[in-house]
C-alpha cells in the first residue's frame, strides 16, 4: 500500500480545500512572516549575483521568486496535509480498536467516518484508511473494521484507492482478515481482482469453500 502522491490526488486535495471551510482555515493560513523572509532572501541573493537592472535580469528575478514561492507553498501544503491525516487517523483508530465483529461496534466507526466525509472528502478518508492500514497491520480487528467500513461504499466511490487497499487486505496473514476482505470483494464484485482471489493462500477449509462460492458468483 502506497501513499497517494499523484497529480490526480493533489488536485483532489486542492478541491477539498476549496469546499471545506472549516479545515480550509487550518490549511490555508500560512506563516506570512516566514514567506516574506523567504522572498526577501531570494531577492537579495539574486541581486548579489548581478546588480544589472536590465529587463533580462528583472525577468530572471521575478521567475526565481515565483518558483521559490511555489516550492514553499507546496512544501507547506504537504506538511499541513500530513498533520490533517494524522489528526483524523487519531480519531478513527480508537473506534476501530473496539471493533468486535458485530454491527453494534460499527456505530462509532460510522459516526467518525461520516464526520470525516462531511468535513473533507472521500479521497481524504481513503488516505486516512491507508495510513491506518500501514501503521496497524498487525491488528486484525482494526483491519476487519476497515473492511466492514468499506462495505458501506460502492466500488466507484472508492476507486482507485479502495481496490488497492483491498489487495493488501486479501493477502494479510490472518485468515479472519482474509474472510472480511473476501466479503468486501464479494460486495464490490470487482472482477479485475478475480486472479488475486483465485490465487489466495488460505488453509481453513471453510474459507476455501467461501472463496470458491464467491468466485463462482463473480465468474457467471
Amino acid at each position: 500500500m502506497t501513499n497517494i502522491s499523484s497529480t490526480n490526488e493533489h488536485q483532489n486535495f486542492l478541491k477539498f480545500l476549496a469546499l471545506s471551510s472549516s479545515i480550509k482555515n487550518i490549511l490555508i493560513e500560512t506563516n506570512k512572516n516566514a514567506l516574506s523572509s523567504f522572498m526577501e532572501s531570494t531577492t537579495r541573493q539574486l541581486n548579489d549575483e548581478k546588480t544589472d537592472t536590465s529587463n533580462f535580469n528583472t525577468s530572471k528575478l521575478s521567475l526565481e521568486i515565483e518558483k521559490n514561492i511555489s516550492k514553499y507553498s507546496e512544501e507547506h501544503l504537504k506538511e499541513e496535509k500530513e498533520k490533517l491525516l494524522e489528526s483524523l487517523a487519531g480519531k478513527l483508530i480508537p473506534k476501530l480498536q473496539n471493533f468486535s465483529y458485530d454491527d453494534e461496534s460499527m456505530e462509532a466507526i460510522w459516526a467518525v467516518s461520516d464526520r470525516i466525509l462531511e468535513d473533507t472528502s472521500i479521497y481524504i478518508l481513503g488516505e486516512v484508511l491507508q495510513k491506518i492500514y500501514l501503521s496497524h497491520n498487525d491488528y486484525p480487528n482494526i483491519l476487519c473494521g476497515i473492511c466492514k467500513l468499506l462495505v458501506s461504499f460502492d466500488l466507484d466511490e472508492v476507486t482507485p484507492w479502495g481496490p488497492t487497499l483491498l489487495i493488501g487486505l486479501l493477502n494479510h496473514k490472518n485468515e479472519t482478515v482474509k474472510e472480511y476482505s473476501v466479503i468486501l470483494l464479494d460486495n464490490w464484485k470487482d472482477t479485475s481482482l478475480i486472479p488475486v482471489l483465485r490465487n489466495l493462500d488460505c488453509r481453513a477449509p471453510w474459507l476455501q469453500a467461501y472463496i470458491q462460492d464467491v468466485l463462482l458468483s463473480m465468474e457467471k
